[in-house]
């Protein structure tokens, strides 16, 4: 291998030098003797060797995902290249890295060992691209047929004999679509949990194999195992009322009140009289819904002589509660198309924001706010009852008091951005496209950005609500891909989520720090490099007050100049380093070499976040920022998260 020089200059990292001169930044740390114990900063006039590459077309790593993608531990692959055939096994983190392919014109062809120990075929390439690469392989067989998943342990479970188990243990978990009669419909749909199979067999070759429950996949909708049972509903409603059963749960979650038993077939609103759980107004109920000859509502009440208050109660039966939203939703595209917008043109991850938008603001509403005729004072009457009457004056302040722009910000961004999002209901949300923003939506219906600008935004600092910051800033990535602080189950609510002295209350009435901020996260959530680094603690055992956690080291230089300055703004520093706690999962390893947006893991309930196992209970993201790898108690050799943050809002 031949070696030349690079000199370092002022302001370069080795992330920097590895782009600009087309090499793989592992590389430059091996043949540097870079470690975890010297650290990746530099210094000016500094003079590091950089390999030659000509020796070889590709340089190749692999990630290999399931069809949720979470890495795959110790997959096994079979890689033909170069007129070889070789096996490798990933790491714990899914990857395998180092694959040296001389001839880019032979391809590549890569063969997947399932659970059953067959080799499938999962990518062909009659040529591969030249340079560093980095292939990243899902396919539904990764989880033998997206069924059951194996941990430690590569040996076969019989397939056959994994499903009867599986089903033994998880009898009964659907609601039937025509099988809830009852007038008491909260009682008649309780359905158990799914329960973890937790099966150890010893196989043929004396290796013990490990088996976790059943991953529902049918249509690509993924549930919550206390949603589980409303499966069979959506899919069918779905199919009947040609939707996408994930567009479909994407509206029920953003109506139904949650709690540790899944969405509740007798939620009710507290301001209104809607309920049930697609939440429906008693006229809307009765005009809308009941008048419908394509509803299971209209066909259940044909021919009877029912009172109002009876039909009215049909609402907590959930088969005609997620029936009517999905048919309540075409009703409501049906009018838009005849008023001339172009909903056509929408892709099914913008269709569902605005469906709910009509959802929740009644068909003539939205077209109000649509053509531009919503009035300032239709807004002043509408705003308190959504947010109260306090909030409203708060929001009102940082649009002028112009209630009707304070309403459409809650409206489209606090809200709709904010909770409908249909990738969250996708086993592989590699399918779907990243849903727009409800401005973005609106110029694709032909329409003018209802919204004010941002710049008339007026952002406190005793109240942030939004930071200024460009969200799409080189060099930087929210460690979430929405960044909401905790309120749930503090005290003092949000304000006992944020970097502060006098967060908490300890037990004797003393003020306790907080050290970084509580984000809320649904436990399995991605958590994502937010810099170009490296891992200087990957935690994988739940252990200690911070469970198992992820502490990524970057050189101060890759920051962009917001949040580089920040990190200079006390004193000057060449590295600084970003916490993550309370996880799930971790797919790095120490040392490992990550660029911004790389999957670290999933957040979860671990350490003193124990219990915290939805939004209602806590559950959140502990995100820190340190100017040491290690730090003691208290605030000190820390740094206040927040504004290092591009966008973020509280409760």
């Amino acid at each position: 291998m031949n070696i030349r020089y690079y000199k370092v200059k002022n302001g370069d990292s080795l992330w920097k030098i590895s782009r600009k001169e087309g090499i793989d930044f592992t590389n430059l740390l091996q043949v540097n003797r870079i470690t975890k114990h010297n650290g990746h900063f530099l210094r000016a006039g500094q003079k590091i060797i950089l390999p030659e590459q000509s020796d070889y077309d590709t340089c190749l790593s692999i990630e290999i995902l399931d069809i949720r993608f979470a890495p795959i531990k110790h997959a096994r692959v079979r890689l033909t290249y170069d007129e070889k055939r070789v096996t490798r096994i990933a790491g714990a983190n899914g990857k395998i890295h180092g694959i040296v392919i001389k001839d880019h014109a032979r391809g590549l062809e890569v063969d997947f060992r399932t659970i059953d120990r067959r080799w499938i075929t999962v990518a062909k390439y009659k040529t591969l691209p030249l340079g560093d690469k980095r292939l990243i392989l899902t396919n539904r067989e990764f989880k033998d047929n997206g069924q059951y998943q194996t941990k430690r342990g590569t040996e076969q479970l019989h397939n056959m004999l994994l499903r009867h188990d599986a089903r033994s243990t998880n009898p009964n978990q659907h609601i039937e679509p025509g099988t809830v009669h009852s007038k008491n419909f909260s009682k008649s749909v309780q359905k158990p949990l799914p329960l973890a199979l937790k099966r150890q067999i010893r196989t043929e070759s004396g290796i013990h194999t490990h088996a976790v429950a059943p991953i529902y996949i049918e249509e690509n909708l993924h549930l919550s195992p206390a949603n589980e049972k409303y499966r069979k509903l959506i899919i069918a409603t779905a199919h009947k009322f040609e939707l996408s059963p994930p567009t479909l749960a994407a509206l029920i979650d953003a109506e139904a009140v949650g709690g540790d038993e899944g969405w509740r077939a007798d939620s009710h609103n507290g301001t209104s009289d809607a309920a049930g759980l697609t939440q429906f107004l008693e006229s809307t109920w009765l005009n809308s819904i009941a008048q419908d000859p394509r509803t299971i509502l209209n066909q259940r009440i044909a021919g009877k002589n029912l009172r109002n208050t009876d039909i009215f109660q049909m609402r907590y039966d959930p088969e005609l509660s997620i029936d009517a939203s999905a048919a309540y939703a075409t009703q409501n595209l049906n009018g838009l198309r005849a008023g001339g917008y172009a909903i056509d043109a929408l892709n099914p991850e913008d269709l569902a924001k605005v469906i709910y938008a009509a959802h929740h603001e009644g068909l003539r509403g939205l077209m109000n706010i649509l053509s531009g005729s919503f009035t300032q004072e239709r807004a002043e009457f509408l705003l308190p009852k959504q947010v109260g009457g306090e909030k409203a004056r708060q929001l009102a302040h940082r649009f002028d008091n112009d209630f009707r722009h304070a309403y459409l910000h809650w409206l489209f961004r606090d809200y709709i951005d904010a909770h409908i999002n249909v990738r969250r209901f996708m086993v592989d949300p590699g399918v779907a496209r990243t849903p727009r923003s409800m401005e973005e939506i609106f110029r694709t219906l032909g329409r003018n950005n209802p919204l004010p600008p941002a710049g008339k935004r007026v952002i406190q600092s005793v109240s942030p609500s939004m930071t200024p910051a460009d969200s799409a800033s080189e060099g930087w990535r929210d460690p979430l891909d929405e960044c909401v602080i905790r309120s749930a189950g503090l005290a003092k609510g949000w304000e006992g989520a944020i970097f502060r002295p006098d967060a908490r209350t300890g037990k004797n009435g003393e003020m306790r720090p907080h050290q970084g901020v509580d984000l809320v996260a649904t436990p399995g959530t991605t958590i994502y490099a937010v810099a170009d680094g490296r891992i200087v603690l990957a935690e994988e055992d739940d252990i200690g007050a911070y469970g198992r956690r992820v502490t990524l080291g970057v050189d101060v230089n890759d920051l962009p100049v917001q949040q580089r300055n920040l990190c200079n703004a006390h004193q000057a520093t060449d590295e600084v380093f970003f916490f993550y706690a309370h996880l799930d999962s971790v797919c790095v390893v120490l040392g490992q070499p990550v660029r911004r947006g790389t999957r670290l893991g999933a957040t979860g309930s671990s350490g003193n976040a124990k219990g915290m196992t939805t939004i209602a209970r806590g559950a959140h993201l502990h995100f820190e920022v340190r100017r040491k790898s290690r730090v003691g108690p208290g605030l000190e050799g820390r740094l206040d998260p927040l504004p290092f943050l591009n966008t973020y809002r509280h409760p």
